[in-house]
C-alpha cells in the first residue's frame, strides 16, 4: 500500500499481512504516467497550438487575413457595383438625349422650330423621365413609341382651339343678322313709295280742290291710294330681305370659311382672326351702303299705284249723282281719270306721277 505521499504504507501493510511474520519482500510501486502536453485548437479552422500565445497568435492572423480577404472581395464588389451603375447611367443619359432629340425632330417635322415648343417637350420630358428606376436595364422602355407624335397632336390640338376661342370672340352666332338688320330697309322702302305715292297724292288733292272729287270722293281715293301703298311696301320690304338674306348668307359663308380655317390650322400655318372681322366689317358696310342701290335695281319699273285707277275708285265712291270714270264729265265721253290727266297735261306738269 502507498500512502498519499507516494510511501509505503507499512502500517496497513503489517495488518494485512499478519505482523510478526517473515516480510515479504516489498512491492514497488508503479511510475505515474507522465503528465499529457496541453494542445490548444482554433475553434474556427480547427488548427491546433502549443501554447495559448501560439493560439492567439494564429486566430490574429487568420482573422487579418479573412478581414483583407472580405475588404478585398467588398472592394472589388462596391468597385463592380460603381462601374455597372455608372455604365446604367450612360445608358439612361443616352436615352434621354436620344428621346429628347426625337421631340425636337418631331416639332421639326412639322416645320416650326422646336425651341418655340421647349415647355412642351419639358414637360413631357419629365412626365416619362421621372418613371425610370434605378439600373432598370430596359430604361428607354418608360418613353411611349411615338411621344413625339402624342405631342406634337397635343400642341396642334391647342393652337386650333386657341385660334378657334380667338375667332369666335369677333364673331357671335348673331353676327350678320346683328350687322344687317331688318330695320335697314324702312328708309329704302319709304323712299321708293314717296317717289311713287306722294304725287299721286299731290294730284288727288288738287283734283278735289278742282271739284272733280268731292269730299266722299277723295276719301275713297285716298283709301284706294293707302291700300295700295301699304301692298307696295310690303311687296318692296319683300324685296329687300331677299337682298339681305343673300347679303347675310355671303357673310356668314366667309364666316364659316375663317372658323374652318382655324379648326384646319397646322402649327406652321398662320391665322389672323382680326384680319377676318376686317373683311367682315367691310362686307357689311358694303351691302349697307349698296343697299338701296339694290332694293331700286330690284323694283326696277314696278308701278304700284296709276292715277287713273285712284280716281275711278274715289269716283265710283262719289256714286251716280257725281262724274266718274263710269259716269264722265258732263259734254264728253272721257273718264273722269283721263279727264284730270289730260287737265295736268295742259298745265304743262308733264308727266309728274309717273314711272
Amino acid at each position: 500500500m502507498w500512502t498519499a505521499g507516494g510511501q509505503i504504507d507499512h502500517i496497513t501493510f503489517a495488518g494485512v499481512y499478519g505482523g510478526g511474520g517473515k516480510a515479504a519482500a516489498p512491492v514497488m510501486p508503479a511510475a505515474a504516467p507522465a503528465p499529457a502536453t496541453p494542445i490548444y485548437a482554433d475553434p474556427v479552422t480547427g488548427k491546433t497550438y502549443e501554447t495559448p500565445a501560439a493560439l492567439n497568435t494564429g486566430i490574429d492572423t487568420r482573422t487579418a487575413d479573412d478581414k483583407a480577404t472580405s475588404d478585398a472581395k467588398a472592394k472589388a464588389d462596391e468597385d463592380a457595383r460603381v462601374k455597372a451603375h455608372t455604365d446604367w447611367v450612360g445608358k439612361r443619359d443616352a436615352a434621354i438625349t436620344n428621346e429628347r432629340a426625337a421631340l425636337e425632330d418631331a416639332y421639326r417635322k412639322q416645320g416650326v422650330d422646336p425651341a418655340l415648343y421647349k415647355t412642351n417637350i419639358d414637360a413631357a420630358m419629365k412626365t416619362y423621365t421621372d418613371r425610370i428606376k434605378d439600373d432598370d436595364p430596359n430604361v428607354a422602355s418608360v418613353y411611349p413609341t411615338d411621344l413625339g407624335g402624342q405631342i406634337v397632336n397635343d400642341s396642334v390640338a391647342t393652337r386650333r382651339n386657341t385660334a378657334t376661342n380667338s375667332y369666335n370672340a369677333l364673331f357671335d352666332p348673331n353676327y350678320s343678322k346683328t350687322a344687317l338688320k331688318d330695320d335697314l330697309l324702312t328708309p329704302h322702302v319709304e323712299a321708293l313709295l314717296n317717289e311713287q305715292f306722294n304725287p299721286l297724292s299731290t294730284q288727288l288733292e288738287n283734283a278735289k280742290k278742282r271739284g272733280t272729287l268731292t269730299d266722299v270722293g277723295y276719301q275713297g281715293a285716298l283709301d284706294s291710294l293707302g291700300a295700295r301703298r301699304t301692298a307696295g311696301a310690303a311687296t318692296i320690304r319683300d324685296l329687300g330681305s331677299t337682298i339681305l338674306g343673300n347679303s347675310r348668307k355671303s357673310v356668314d359663308d366667309y364666316i364659316t370659311e375663317g372658323r374652318n380655317a382655324a379648326g384646319a390650322l397646322n402649327l406652321s400655318g398662320s391665322f389672323d382672326p382680326q384680319s377676318y372681322r376686317t373683311t367682315a366689317d367691310s362686307m357689311i358696310k358694303s351691302s349697307t351702303d349698296n343697299l338701296g342701290g339694290a332694293l331700286r335695281s330690284s323694283v326696277g319699273g314696278t308701278k304700284f299705284a296709276d292715277l287713273t285707277e285712284l280716281l275711278n275708285a274715289g269716283g265710283s265712291v262719289q256714286g251716280t249723282t257725281n262724274p266718274t270714270a263710269a259716269n264722265p264729265m258732263p259734254g264728253g265721253s272721257v273718264g273722269l281719270g283721263q279727264t284730270i290727266i289730260d287737265d295736268t297735261k295742259k298745265r304743262d306738269l308733264g308727266s309728274v306721277g309717273a314711272f
